[in-house]
């Protein structure tokens, strides 16, 4: 097999987070808020081309970013942050007033932008008269974030930013039945999250990079692929899977041969596009090509 060399530098630029800030409850809501002081795809048919400067001026505000390398590595398996932030979410009732609002400062807390991309997507939507950053995570979050990297903080950092994140919206009370966000239940969860933080076992692994460079869209955006995997497992494997197996009741050799034929058809579909950046468009049966280029 050919070698390819390895590139002298790498196309996407170092990671270097955005200035992260602890999300208030909002006080004009409820009496029972006692923040704590230590803040720390849209569619292309819409957007007209254009290029994005290259040289973006950065604040010079102090700001965190994942150490490059590490001699250590606290384990060589992550759990999961959509399980780490359902564990506590699923034990909160949708119906308190807080709960959407505390569930976006979770998922902002956890997972904080790429200060760089950041300031490219906001130059863009200035230039074209669009709408805000901060209501574009809310109306095209496809969009967004495939155009802006996010981080998990270390583990030290995110540990100070989660348990300061708990204890100021854990005993906000709802406007309507005056309990409060947590429960016991709720506190005994969050004290997991916090557990697993400690340990390590959310946070980035320092010197892996979890972002590639697709392609650039017409706009001189870098369109990303993320390899963290929660959405695309969750999306593109587990949910079909759970659909085609909830009323068969397949036996064993059934189940063994629908899983197989689910595996090789996802692997040339994922493979197609990370290879050659376009969709599938043939067959599935590529033992027949073989058999046609042996002849």
């Amino acid at each position: 097999m050919e070698k390819v060399a390895i590139p002298a530098h790498s196309e996407i630029e170092p990671p270097v987070m955005d200035d992260v800030v602890i999300e208030q409850p909002s006080t004009s809501s409820s009496e029972e808020t006692q923040p704590l002081d230590n803040g720390s795809e849209e569619s292309d048919d819409a957007l007209e081309k254009d290029t994005v400067e290259e040289d973006v001026t950065l604040n010079n505000a102090q700001e965190y970013s994942q150490p490059a390398s590490t001699d250590t590595r606290p384990s060589r398996i992550l759990a999961d942050v959509f399980h780490e932030m359902d564990k506590v979410l699923r034990t909160i009732s949708k119906k308190h007033t807080h709960h959407d609002a505390f569930a976006a400062a979770f998922s902002n807390t956890l997972l904080v932008p790429d200060k760089n991309d950041r300031l490219k997507v906001e130059a863009h939507l200035k230039r074209k008269n669009l709408s805000p950053f901060a209501i574009m995570r809310l109306e095209k979050p496809d969009w967004l974030w495939k155009r802006v990297r996010r981080y998990i903080p270390g583990k030290d950092f995110l540990y100070r930013l989660l348990d300061e994140l708990f204890r100021c919206w854990g005993p906000v009370k709802c406007t309507v039945t005056r309990q409060a966000l947590f429960s016991e239940e709720t506190w005994k969860k969050a004290k997991g999250v916090l557990h697993d933080v400690w340990k390590g076992w959310i946070s980035d692994p320092a010197g892996i990079p979890l972002y590639t460079i697709r392609f650039h869209d017409k706009h001189g955006l870098p369109v990303y692929h993320c390899i963290r995997g929660t959405n695309s497992v969750e999306g593109t494997v587990h949910n079909p899977i759970r659909r085609n197996f909830a009323s068969l009741n397949a036996s064993v050799e059934l189940a063994d041969c629908l899983i197989a034929d689910f595996r090789h058809r996802h692997n040339i579909d994922v493979g197609t596009v990370h290879k050659t950046g376009t969709k599938h468009g043939g067959h599935y049966d590529q033992w027949l090509e073989h058999e046609i280029v042996l002849k």
